[in-house]
């Protein structure tokens, strides 16, 4: 891993002097402290949005840029309205809007979506479980049902003596249950 600063600026200078960008926006999963700190360190980017903590930020500027960080689980969504005069961002303002989870699904992208789903079996029921299996949020600092899962499926397939799971690993923001399927092991364990 690269330190986030140096490799902001090591691709800013690309994106304008060798892509001719107007406008950068960075994404950048590594909390609001870090998001800001590119912000001050920087000169080209324009936006930083930040992820990968419990942390909500609505946007603001901070030293050139405006930085944000929405709600995990797609919560919350920045809407940053950026105002571009001449190749360069003249004016920004932002907020963070609610999500509504009744809303109806676009029929364009949930065809799309679920092509992808069934060509990758995610709505198969792998297995069962009468505990509710909490992958939202970070939990550094206790124990879970879903990392003991974890630990407990790893301990079996590798028919080690003691198995341990790194709380930030576990991803999907959500509590699964009853059933578990090859969709959900995927969101939570999606690194290789």
């Amino acid at each position: 891993v690269q330190d986030p600063v140096a490799t902001a600026q090591r691709l800013e200078d690309r994106l304008v002097t060798e892509e001719d960008a107007d406008v950068v926006i960075a994404l950048t999963p590594v909390g609001v402290d870090s998001a800001e700190e590119i912000a001050n360190a920087t000169d080209a980017v324009d936006v930083v949005v930040s992820g990968d903590t419990a942390e909500v930020q609505a946007p603001e500027r901070v030293g050139g840029a405006v930085v944000t960080q929405p709600d995990s689980g797609a919560e919350s969504l920045a809407e940053i309205d950026l105002t571009v005069t001449d190749g360069e961002v003249t004016a920004a303002e932002g907020t963070l809007v609610e999500t509504d989870p009744e809303a109806a699904r676009d029929e364009a992208w949930a065809s799309y979506i679920d092509e992808i789903r069934a060509e990758y079996g995610f709505d198969t029921v792998l297995t069962r479980t009468d505990v509710p299996l909490d992958a939202g949020g970070p939990h550094y600092d206790r124990e879970t049902a879903m990392g003991n899962a974890l630990a407990t499926g790893v301990l079996e397939y590798t028919d080690a003596d003691v198995a341990v799971t790194n709380a930030g690993g576990i991803r999907g923001g959500a509590t699964y249950g009853p059933n578990v399927t090859a969709g959900d092991v995927r969101a939570t364990l999606s690194f290789g």
